[in-house]
């Protein structure tokens, strides 16, 4: 009978040895009561001796490693590059409470969470870089926009001074009669009064802010998205009222941005529908990106844009089915002038 309780205990220690996990179960007061090859070995490498204690060696995990989920699991980096993670457990038994520790290897996926880390980190690089992009082509057309603006006026006004100035120096000569100054004088306020006139139609309505304060026209969002390896496709109608225009093309951006980056598409398709007899109009934003999707976490830059399309009572819906769709709701005003 304890030839066999010495085999059937030879053999349970030999397939705790063999298992890839590191295991001590303890008492309640952290004296060990068997322990394997495996978590010898980790804390040899820590302290250089087998462990003593449980609780005090648990108590040094907590120092020392890495809370993933505090106080049950830590994780700590040995001496030769390894990464475990020790979890603490507590069972009860008809005989008192019994302490678990055990230890898995987790150096492959930490290295791979830290690729994936590195490589978030480079995609959130490259959509700022896209996003850069974006806007510095839209400041250099404003700026364009501007300059013409700029050169228009001053075309105009110097001719009115021009012309002044000649006004005034013919004033001088006295052999011209008083009806044909004043012929002169009418054209000359007829002149500045078409150049006061054209300096106030240069920038119709809402003009000079939208120089200013615009989102990006659709040759902007072409340019931007050749420039990034995709091309846009507007198909329908565009909104006209200028809050509705500019939610309309910042939707665009978004999606843009969206596409390249996460569904490597190369086209994107905006797509004014059919009045419905509610009176709203759907805009549907769709891509040909290669890459399925699964499953869809709206983010900071399409919460951000909801959050203003709502805040002008436009409505979005997100489809996610393989690929991301956008929908979103304009009022039939939107596209009256």
């Amino acid at each position: 009978m304890r030839r066999e309780q010495r085999l059937s205990g030879h053999l349970l220690r030999d397939a705790i040895n063999r298992i890839d996990a590191g295991l001590c179960m303890a008492e309640e007061d952290g004296t060990p009561i068997l322990t394997n090859q495996v978590m010898n070995r980790i804390v040899s490498s820590l302290f250089g001796a087998s462990i003593m204690n449980a609780e005090l060696f648990w108590h040094y995990l907590k120092l020392n490693g890495e809370a993933v989920l505090a106080p049950r699991i830590y994780r700590i980096r040995l001496k030769n590059g390894q990464i475990w993670t020790f979890h603490r457990d507590e069972l009860d038994l008809d005989k008192g409470r019994i302490l678990q520790i055990t230890a898995f290897d987790d150096t492959d996926i930490f290295l791979l969470q830290q690729n994936l880390q590195f490589e978030n980190e480079h995609l959130s690089s490259q959509m700022r870089r896209q996003k850069e992009l974006l806007w510095s082509i839209v400041r250099k057309n404003r700026q364009k926009d501007l300059l013409a603006v700029k050169m228009d006026i001053h075309g105009a006004f110097g001719n009115c001074l021009a012309a002044t100035r000649v006004y005034l120096e013919v004033g001088q000569d006295e052999g011209q009669t008083e009806d044909v100054r004043r012929k002169e004088r009418q054209r000359l306020l007829e002149f500045w009064h078409d150049a006061l006139k054209s300096l106030d139609t240069s920038l119709p309505g809402h003009a000079k802010e939208d120089i200013e304060n615009k989102h990006e026209t659709e040759a902007e969002l072409m340019k931007a998205a050749g420039m990034i390896g995709c091309q846009i496709c507007f198909i329908g109608r565009r909104p006209v009222r200028r809050t509705a225009q500019q939610l309309y093309y910042a939707a665009v951006r978004e999606a843009l941005i969206n596409a390249v980056r996460h569904h490597k598409a190369t086209e994107l398709t905006v797509e004014t529908l059919d009045p419905e007899p509610t009176g709203k109009v759907i805009v549907r934003i769709t891509d040909n990106g290669s890459a399925y999707v699964a499953s869809f976490r709206e983010g900071s830059g399409l919460g951000s844009l909801r959050r203003r399309l709502e805040e002008d009572h436009i409505s979005l819906d997100v489809v996610c089915d393989g690929r991301i769709t956008l929908y979103i709701g304009f009022r039939e005003k939107d596209f009256v002038v």
